[in-house]
């Protein structure tokens, strides 16, 4: 942590702000904390005894993970892995078997201080210390045994189950009432003085689990798929944790913000809140970032203050070690209020406010953000009422040349600020001995679809002027980088990607045929060429769910379904009954436009005009060498008729289809005499298990098939997915992720100018349910769209991915592994192993329910079902930066072997 205050003026700031007769908080619940969890299979009381119990046929929820060292409650133990934030920042699974806490103050003058306290709320059993030494501890058995025991079990009344077979969860007044009867407490222990010292001192908690009621057993309720118990709540956890003092004398407070400019550390996985603040016990690291060359690597800093920041600038120098990297490949951005997690509010006492969004510029102004409560939000009443702050992350992200030597770089950021002074950050990188491809001839397949329509509503643009095509080039450069390659181009109007006009502007013939200016869809893909990267696939966006219905037959059905349900799925289909899609039609005499609709497909009419389109459609994408990536679309879960079918098959013969649904179509287009050439399932997706039940290679798959996630709430998943999205498909059965939003985000506002939906809300009749495409990686900035965190974890996560496919290459192939040697292909197979088992556990949920079927929380399928909060949190403080350092240099090592046994 770095301060501009001293210590006394914190002390002195601390005593101005109490109350006459109050006590002085030092430590708080809403203040920062370290914390570590250990994980363990729960266990019952029986009549019989106690039993574990097990998770059905997930493994992960099996293992026991390390418990803390034991020296972790001394004042000098390394705590920086460890999970950092609000202590109800802490895991809420019933598998946390033991949470350990850390909470730092710092001490100037220990004769100074008086009447130290500590109360702790906590559900199960706990220990107390102060500098390693304990002072209480309770609702455990006395002696060493209770630390590696068991807490006092609950009685049947703090349980909750609802109503029988329901998802409901406590809300509401039940919900409080539940928390008073299973919180326990220790209150007001005094903390001797003897025990204090000058300088950083610490207060250490440790919560023990008790073994769980009998009454959760629900054994009449067992199927193969379900764990016959019902465990809802997590009886090992932190609710309120407060260190006070008589008075300020001798002792700095660290439970709110303190005054100053402070600059703190923070993980890339965790985001970040305009709540946040700097531990003033803790001193500030480097910011150290791991990288290859030929990719773009990030860390961070925060930078806060209890006043509003101005004329921010930063400044990043050459980077120095076997070489050196200039200032030029470094760019310094700010994380601005965008978006939110699930979960966040909880564990602050007013909406905490994600910093979600990465300027490229600094604002002239980082204001002091003040929140109100969120419904979420923790209700601490005894907590102080937090000092809001202006607080702005800073992303430092190096694009490691192709010329970087292999070794540590050393370099400084130096950040100004209107009235302070500047302030110097440390940065190490660490660049790893491997190359990685260029994004677009990455393996991993992954698809950000582009929407001009949201730049138009969002910045008020004339479509398709100079201006647009400006701020679609800058979504296209974030296409680039992760390696996206896929365009859609629609030829119909108000389609389920929110198009208010057709991309092909349609000429009317007097007989009633038509000609075609192609000048925007050709602006469209020279701009991709040059910013994007030459297209894989480029999907003609032909047919929509309103089509679907007919004069005879007006509902519409979805395809897959065996017995043909309707699906309510569009409002005013009845407007294209036995008519065409709308395109946009031109006058080229006077430029205007209009929308119309064609002929109803199935006209004799219609072949002629359809035919010369895309016969038109082939010459030009062939004189860009793209033919071969051009497909029809687009279908969801309803699917187009038979009769549909045959239609475009004569008008586009042999093009293939993309489509984007639940389940598996393939055998629906089969029988339309069709194909498909690329599709996005919820369904039929496999995922990695434990790998010695066999392992998985989806990158190997040559027919294009990738995950869909199809949740409206996806924006708000944790950042351990968003950095494994990619991996955990192609180590199953798909070849990447489908269908996300890159500039998607919310910009249709209301009056009050709030943010109440995307643009294909404004077309209801080509509505895909829960397929609608409800996510973002980008975000709104000052001159046109910026990288989200999310973006930066995803983009980050997939240059993994391509790492772990050059080793598996080598792995999975019986000429090259031999090269590889023995002991270097153990080692591989070891670190990809490891991967797997971490990244399954960070994106499970990490929950047991016994009214839920067990594919419900099982991490192979949940982590795009729900948000998996649990997972995430202890995945942070899991020590993943080492393992990505790992995966890297593995990869470098096996390059090196293959090249040697060539003789390069």
């Amino acid at each position: 942590m770095v301060w501009l205050a001293g210590l006394c003026a914190l002390s002195t700031a601390a005593a101005a702000a109490q109350e006459a007769g109050a006590r002085a908080v030092i430590l708080d619940t809403v203040g920062f904390w370290r914390l570590h969890h250990t994980l363990a299979p729960p266990v019952v009381e029986t009549d019989q005894g106690l039993q574990t119990i097990l998770a059905v046929g997930q493994k992960w929820l099996q293992e026991k993970t390390p418990e803390p060292p034991t020296d972790w409650r001394k004042p000098d133990f390394d705590d920086t892995g460890w999970l950092h934030g609000p202590a109800r920042i802490a895991v809420g699974s019933p598998l946390v078997s033991r949470l350990c806490l850390r909470g730092k103050f710092i001490v100037t003058n220990p004769k100074r201080v008086r009447g130290l306290k500590l109360t702790v709320g906590y559900y199960g059993g706990a220990i107390l210390y102060v500098n390693g030494t304990e002072i209480a501890r309770g609702h455990l058995k006395p002696g060493e045994e209770g630390r590696l025991g068991l807490a006092e079990t609950y009685p049947e009344e703090a349980y909750f189950f609802g109503r029988d077979g329901t998802w409901e969860y406590l809300t509401g007044g039940k919900a409080y009432e539940m928390d008073r009867m299973r919180t326990r407490w220790l209150k007001n222990v005094a903390v001797p003085t003897r025990l204090l010292r000058r300088g950083v001192n610490v207060v250490a908690i440790e919560i023990v689990r008790p073994a769980e009621h009998k009454c959760v057993r629900f054994e009449e309720k067992r199927h193969k798929r379900r764990t016959p118990f019902d465990l809802r709540w997590c009886p090992c956890t932190i609710r309120h944790a407060q260190l006070t003092a008589a008075g300020p004398g001798g002792v700095v407070q660290n439970a709110v913000r303190p005054p100053g400019v402070q600059l703190w550390n923070s993980n890339l996985l965790a985001n970040d809140f305009a709540l946040d603040f700097g531990d003033t016990a803790e001193k500030l690291r480097p910011v150290e970032i791991v990288g290859v060359r030929g990719g773009s690597f990030s860390g961070e800093v925060v930078l806060g203050s209890e006043k509003a920041i101005h004329g921010l600038r930063t400044t990043m120098g050459v980077l120095r070690g076997p070489g050196a990297i200039p200032a030029s490949a470094v760019r310094i951005r700010c994380a601005v209020p965008w978006g939110d997690e699930s979960g966040a509010a909880g564990r602050y006492p007013t909406e905490p406010g994600l910093l979600g969004a990465l300027a490229e510029s600094p604002p002239k102004e980082i204001p002091v953000r003040q929140t109100t409560r969120h419904w979420a939000s923790a209700k601490l009443p005894l907590s102080p009422k937090p000092v809001f702050g202006a607080v702005v992350p800073l992303w430092v992200t190096v694009d490691v040349p192709a010329y970087a030597r292999p070794g540590e770089y050393k370099g400084t950021l130096t950040i100004r600020m209107k009235g302070e002074k500047p302030l110097n950050v440390p940065v190490r990188l660490f660049v790893e001995d491997w190359t990685l491809p260029q994004p677009q001839d990455y393996r991993t397949w992954v698809e950000l679809i582009q929407s001009p329509d949201t730049l138009v509503e969002e910045y008020g643009l004339k479509r398709w002027s100079g201006e647009h095509f400006r701020m679609i080039a800058k979504t296209m450069e974030y296409l680039n980088r992760i390696g996206s390659r896929i365009l859609y181009i629609p030829v119909i109007c108000h389609t389920n990607i929110g198009n208010e006009e057709s991309m092909v502007r349609w000429i009317p013939k007097a007989d009633g045929t038509y000609t075609w200016d192609f000048s925007i869809m050709d602006r469209y893909l020279d701009l991709a060429e040059v910013h994007m990267g030459k297209p894989k696939v480029v999907c003609f966006w032909v047919w929509e769910t309103f089509l679907f219905p007919t004069a005879d037959d007006p509902k519409t059905f979805e395809q897959y379904r065996p017995d043909r349900r309707p699906a309510r799925v569009t409002d005013g289909p009845e407007a294209y009954i036995a008519r065409g899609p709308k395109v946009t039609v031109l006058d080229p005499a006077t430029g205007k436009t209009e929308n119309r609709q064609l002929p109803y497909l199935l006209e004799s009419k219609s072949k002629t005009i359809w035919s010369p389109l895309f016969e038109e459609l082939r010459r030009r994408m062939k004189a860009r060498g793209l033919e071969g990536a051009m497909m029809l679309g687009t279908a969801s879960d309803v699917v187009l008729r038979k009769d549909h079918f045959a239609f475009f098959n004569e008008v586009a013969p042999g093009l293939p289809w993309v489509n984007h649904s639940h389940f598996d179509v393939t055998n629906v287009y089969k029988a339309g005499g069709a194909k498909l050439g690329y599709y996005t399932s919820v369904m039929n997706v496999w995922f990695p298990g434990y790998p010695e039940d066999g392992r998985r290679y989806g990158w190997k798959r040559e027919e294009l098939h990738a995950h869909l996630r199809s949740r409206w709430g996806r924006d708000y998943f944790p950042l351990t997915t968003w950095r494994h999205v990619a991996e955990v498909n192609i180590t199953g059965e798909q070849r990447g992720i489908g269908r996300l939003g890159a500039d998607f985000w919310k910009a249709v506002k209301d009056k009050r100018g709030s943010r109440v939906g995307r643009v294909f809300k404004k077309y209801p009749e080509s509505g895909w349910r829960s397929n609608d495409l409800c996510s973002s990686l980008l975000a709104p900035g000052a001159d046109g769209p910026v990288a989200t965190v999310r973006y930066e974890m995803t983009r980050e996560g997939v240059q993994e991915c391509e790492a772990r496919i050059f080793i598996e290459r080598a792995l999975t192939d019986a000429k090259l592994k031999v090269k590889l040697g023995d002991d270097l292909a153990r080692r591989c197979q070891d670190a990809l192993d490891e991967r797997i088992r971490f990244m399954i556990r960070g994106m499970s949920n990490l929950n047991l329910d016994g009214y839920i079927p067990g594919w419900s929380t099982n991490a192979t399928i949940c982590w795009w079902n729900s948000l998996t909060i649990n997972g995430h949190r202890w995945f942070i403080a899991s020590g993943w930066e080492g393992r990505t350092r790992k995966l890297y240099r593995l990869a470098g090592e096996v390059e090196r072997a293959l090249k040697r046994s060539q003789g390069g």
